[in-house]
């Protein structure tokens, strides 16, 4: 559910100065300007995700995506330090939140762009109610 959520949601894009002029598909593009890499569309490339606007978290269950074709973090050199660091972090807070409460969507607005990210609505609220273990609910009844 992370890599996809970051798959779908993660707008990043990378400016590069470029070092040399550089070939592009019969373009040239000149040295000293900045390139912009575009990661949130190349996510959606139907030549890699079957169905690249919806959301499938079972997409990433049965195949492994090289840095060429999923990069949320960054690619190659350039990557993230922190990338095995965050995901373990949102897999054990979504683990979590998914096994020890019951929560539900109080309040919501449309997405916001926020300069470098998009995010959710500044609206957005959830209630976050903790689960009884079972031996606690039990004991409540009796």
């Amino acid at each position: 559910m992370v890599q996809e959520t970051l798959r779908l949601a993660q707008s990043e894009y990378l400016y590069r100065k470029v070092p040399h002029d550089l070939e592009i598909d019969g373009h040239v593009v000149p040295r000293g300007w900045l390139l912009r890499l575009c990661i949130r569309e190349s996510h959606r490339d139907p030549r890699v995700f079957d169905r690249p606007d919806a959301f499938d978290p079972d997409r990433f269950l049965g195949r492994t995506y090289s840095q060429a074709e999923y990069a949320p973090f960054g690619a190659f050199d350039r990557s993230c330090l922190g990338i095995h660091l965050t995901v373990t972090v949102a897999r054990l807070f979504v683990t979590t939140l998914a096994r020890e409460f019951d929560w539900t969507v109080a309040a919501d607005g449309p997405q916001e762009f926020r300069g470098w990210h998009w995010a959710p609505s500044s609206r957005f609220r959830i209630r976050v109610t903790p689960r009884l273990a079972p031996a606690v609910a039990e004991g409540a009844r009796g």
